[in-house]
Parts: C-alpha cells; sequence; structure tokens
C-alpha cells in the first residue's frame, strides 16, 4: 500500500535531482536537515508502522516527516495554519499585499536572521498606520514573511491580507470600503 502523500512531488524530484544547491556548508545546518528530513517522507527510513489482522492480512505504513519543508507534511500545517487564521478574522472581504525589502538589505538580513523576527510586525505596522492617517480607522491585518522567492534566492518579502473594510472608533457601523493604491 503507498502511503497518502505524493513521495514524487516535482519539489521533491528538483531537490533529489540537484543538491549543490541546498546540501553545502552555505546553507544553515537547520535547513538541510529539515530538506534532507522531507526527502525521507514516505519512506521506512524514517521508522514505519506494521498493521496486521488476525486473517493474516497486514500492511507497512511508512512514517512522516512532521517537516515544514516537505510538499506534504508542510501543506497540511500550512491548511491547518490558514484554518487557525481565518475562523478568527472577520467575514469582510480582504485583499493581497506583497512589500519587498529593497535588495541592498538582503545581505544584511540574511547575516542577521535575529532582524527578520522583525519584518512581519513592520510591515503590517506600515499597512495599519496608513490606513489609520487616511481614514482614521483600524484594518486586520495577517503578515507572513518569505525569506525565499520560486527560484530559491534569498529575498526578503512580506505576504500581507488586509481587509478591505477600515471600521471607525464608531465600530462596526461605521465601516468603509476602500483600496489601496497600486504604488
Amino acid at each position: 500500500m503507498s502511503p497518502p502523500w505524493d513521495r514524487c512531488s516535482n519539489l521533491c524530484r528538483l531537490l533529489e535531482e540537484n543538491p549543490q544547491y541546498w546540501d553545502h556548508d552555505g546553507v544553515r545546518p537547520y535547513a538541510r536537515s529539515s530538506i534532507a528530513q522531507a526527502l525521507l517522507c514516505g519512506t521506512e527510513a524514517l521508522g514505519a508502522e506494521v498493521f496486521s489482522s488476525i486473517l493474516g492480512e497486514g500492511c507497512i505504513v511508512p512514517n512522516s516527516c512532521k517537516s515544514r519543508a516537505c510538499t506534504s507534511c508542510g501543506y497540511w500545517q500550512t491548511m491547518r495554519w490558514q484554518r487557525e487564521v481565518a475562523s478568527q478574522l472577520p467575514d469582510i472581504p480582504y485583499t493581497g499585499i506583497i512589500l519587498t525589502m529593497p535588495r541592498p538589505f538582503w545581505g544584511l538580513l540574511r547575516k542577521n536572521r535575529n532582524l527578520l523576527r522583525a519584518i512581519p510586525e513592520l510591515a503590517a505596522g506600515v499597512l495599519t498606520d496608513w490606513v489609520r492617517e487616511r481614514f482614521e480607522a483600524v484594518v486586520p491585518v495577517v503578515a507572513v514573511m518569505h525569506t525565499f522567492n520560486a527560484k530559491f534566492e534569498f529575498n526578503v518579502h512580506v505576504h500581507l491580507v488586509v481587509a478591505r473594510r477600515a471600521c471607525t472608533s464608531a465600530g462596526m457601523a461605521s465601516c468603509t470600503t476602500f483600496t489601496f493604491p497600486r504604488e
């Protein structure tokens, strides 16, 4: 019986075929071990559970890696996180915004990773301040930082989910719909 996750995803195949891009001293040890663990997901290398019946039938189910880097385990963790966040947000329209740190800062952020923790709060603060100044209102914001782009290049940017309705001090009754400028 094959495991429920896709052992041969495109990302898995890409990582297996190109270890020179991630399996070297220039990549943080935690990232390297997470990727290596994810590549073993769904194999008996991580252990397995053996199930059998009194009729002599049975199957072996390999353990999953539970790594955020895994295309399966990370996907399910992301889905669970999204459901948790969505359940806490008001039922109003939202829009997605991406803010990118200028390239000259990337080297500084890569060498001082503790600075990265402040980036999502900074990005959310910029938007909430803009709404407060422009509309004298408050708007819900969820900020998620990414440190790599789709080509696996270091590229600090923040994905923001921002409500398109802002509420004034009078409460929900005085919410106003607005749009963000493109520039």
